[in-house]
This record gives structure tokens, C-alpha cells and sequence, in this order.
């Protein structure tokens, strides 16, 4: 959520009113969410988010489509050497699904276990999570789900490290993947 430095009105408890700066969410959803996640009249430490470069975010997607648009349609021989089990048996349908994959496939995701009565129940809520999110990887054990579903790399949900890092993971699988050398995609992306 982004918040806005500006000056306000403040009402004290006996109804004196003072113009004072202070920081204020951005839209009205914000509002509601910081309502949700903090407490009138406690202290909250403000960090300064260091913005993301947009060059290094347009780079990652010319680096990662470059690298898509190499792999081999059939994944099985890449699959068998690098002994990856999550590759999807049809393939990746775009390079988002892709990326989706390896986000997770790297530990950039965000974790969901379940545990049910019967193997049935665990089916059922595996194809619920599948129909809702085509990208995520379910794996299911008999009664156990496990459900990874990639953490957004929007400039809104992750910062400047959490992006570079989950970045470079992407993009060093993806260069494992085709059997190529650390920094191969950035140079033939500068050159495309």
C-alpha cells in the first residue's frame, strides 16, 4: 500500500484541531486495508522503499521471452538432466506460465497445505485451485496437497530486492535450463 506525505487536520480529545503533516494511504481501499492492519495511536516504523528501475524490469522480460522462445518444445531430455519433476507435461503455454513456474520452482512463492480425510477431497480441491489459477503447481500425496502459487513481481507487491533476487533465480534456471552460461540471455538480449 503507498501512503501520501501531506498536511491534515488532527482533533485532540478535547476537541482542539491542529494542521499537522502525516502520512495518509493513497486511495480509499488503502484506507480500509491500513484500517484492518494497524492500531489508532501505536507506533509504526516508516522504511523508505527504494524504487524499482524500470530498464532492469523491461530487461528481465526481454531476458526471460528470449530464453522462452529457446527452450525446446519437448522438455523431457531437460527435465531428465537436471532431474526437475514439476515441469508440466504438456509444456508452459507462454512465457508468463513460464515464469510462473519458475518462480516457484525457486522458492518465490507463496505455500498452501492441506490435508484431507480421503483422496477424493484432496482431488477436489486440487482441480478447485487449478481451475482458479491455470499457473500454480499442485502436487498432491494421497490425502495431502501441496499448492505453490507464484509471489506478483508487479512493482506494486514487491520491491527492489525481493524483485532483483526472485529476478536472477528466474533467469538462472531458465539458463540452466537451456545449458547456457550465467549472463548468456542479458548479452543476447542487448543485442536483439
Amino acid at each position: 500500500m503507498t501512503f501520501i506525505w501531506r498536511e491534515v487536520e488532527i482533533v485532540d480529545s478535547d476537541g482542539v484541531a491542529e494542521r499537522r503533516m502525516a502520512m495518509v494511504p493513497q486511495t480509499a481501499a488503502y484506507a480500509r486495508l491500513a484500517a484492518k492492519q494497524y492500531h489508532v495511536d501505536e507506533d509504526y516504523p516508516l522504511v523508505p522503499l527504494e524504487a524499482r528501475s524500470l530498464a532492469s524490469h523491461n530487461a528481465y522480460f526481454a531476458e526471460l521471452n528470449k530464453g522462452f522462445d529457446s527452450l525446446p518444445e519437448d522438455l523431457t531430455a531437460v527435465a531428465q538432466r537436471l532431474n526437475i519433476k514439476t515441469i508440466p507435461p504438456d509444456g508452459f503455454v507462454d512465457s508468463e506460465h513460464f515464469r510462473a513456474w519458475a518462480l516457484c520452482e525457486t522458492g518465490h512463492c507463496d505455500v498452501t497445505e492441506f490435508d484431507f480425510d480421503s483422496v477424493k477431497d484432496a482431488r477436489v480441491v486440487a482441480k478447485f485451485y487449478r481451475a482458479r489459477n491455470t499457473y500454480c503447481q499442485i502436487l498432491v500425496r494421497g490425502a495431502h496437497v501441496t499448492i505453490k502459487e507464484a509471489k506478483s513481481q508487479s512493482a506494486a507487491a514487491m520491491s527492489k530486492e525481493p524483485f532483483e533476487a526472485s529476478k536472477r533465480a528466474v533467469l538462472d534456471l531458465l539458463e540452466t535450463m537451456l545449458d547456457v552460461a550465467k549472463g548468456t540471455l542479458k548479452k543476447e538480449a542487448r543485442r536483439a
